[in-house]
Formats: C-alpha cells, structure tokens, sequence
C-alpha cells in the first residue's frame, strides 16, 4: 500500500483572498470608494500582489466594525480628528 503525498499541501489555516469586486459586492462598497480610501489611507488592509488588489473578509468586517457609531454627531466629530 502506497501513501499519496501532495506536493504542495494546503496549510492548516490557509488565507483566504477576496479580490476588489468581490468585496465590492459582498459588502455593497462600490470600487471608487474602495479605491479612494486605499489611496487615503483610511480604508480596510489590503494586499497587492503584482497589480491586483486583496482584502481578507475579517480585515473587511473589523474595519467596517471599527467604523460604526452611534450618531452623526460622533460621525461628524470623527471626522474631525
């Protein structure tokens, strides 16, 4: 009896990639406001690999969490600082 090995096994916890558009439309951001807020700075982590641009879903969900207030007055006060 012979072992099948794989060349290249899967890690244990292998990163998953979403792609721009498939952030886009998950989590209803159109891709210039992605864009632009790559661009500022102030948008969810990212990685570029070659010209193509990743996000990793928890990435996603904690900056959108780290975004949330309770009204616009603190929405407006945040932008401030």
């Amino acid at each position: 009896m012979t072992t099948q090995t794989h060349p290249h096994p899967t890690p244990p916890e292998a990163v998953r990639l979403l792609r721009e558009t498939a952030v886009s439309k998950r989590y209803n951001l159109t891709l210039p406001f992605l864009r632009n807020a790559r661009w500022r700075g102030d948008g969810p982590p990212f990685c570029k690999i070659n010209s193509m641009v990743y996000y990793r879903p928890e990435d996603v969900d904690a900056w959108i969490q780290s975004n949330m207030v309770a009204s616009t007055t603190e929405a407006a006060h945040r932008k401030r600082m």
